[in-house]
Formats: structure tokens, C-alpha cells, sequence
């Protein structure tokens, strides 16, 4: 959301690379938290490693908003996709 201030935003952002990377997750993953407004804590709520790629879903959306082209992401993940096997 649009109101949530960029400490937060950051602090969201380095618990989720956390959370990605403790899982041993691999290329992308969608963390999902909850933030209770009054004391400004943050809580995981998942870790999702096959969240939607359709227009409609989050990842396509944040993709954009972080200047990132979908097809050059999907190329990446097929690259990757052939390295590991």
C-alpha cells in the first residue's frame, strides 16, 4: 500500500530475502505479511514459491513497478531452470 512508509517498505524487504533465503528457495518467491498498524510489527504470514505469473497476480504487477520486463524475468527463470538440471 501506498502508506506504508519506506522503512517499513525496507524492513519488509529484507525479511522477505530472509525468509527466501532460510527456505533455501530458489530465483523467486512471494512473502506475504501482515502489519499490525498500532505497533508497527511486522508478521510473516508464508512464503509462497509458485505465486501467479498471470497479468492479474502480484508478481507481473511488482515486476512493473520495479522496471523489470516479464519476458526478460521468464528468460532468466528458463536459463536458470536449465542450469540446475
Amino acid at each position: 500500500p501506498k502508506n506504508i512508509s519506506l522503512k517499513i517498505q525496507r524492513e519488509i524487504q529484507a525479511s522477505s530475502i530472509l525468509a527466501h533465503q532460510g527456505l533455501g528457495c530458489k530465483d523467486f518467491s512471494r512473502v506475504d505479511f501482515i502489519l499490525e498498524k498500532k505497533s508497527a510489527s511486522l508478521y510473516i504470514l508464508e512464503v509462497n514459491t509458485l505465486p501467479g505469473l498471470t497479468k492479474n497476480s502480484l508478481i507481473p504487477k511488482e515486476l512493473k513497478k520495479a522496471q523489470i520486463d516479464f519476458k526478460e524475468f521468464l528468460e532468466i527463470l528458463i536459463k536458470n531452470a536449465k542450469i540446475s538440471y
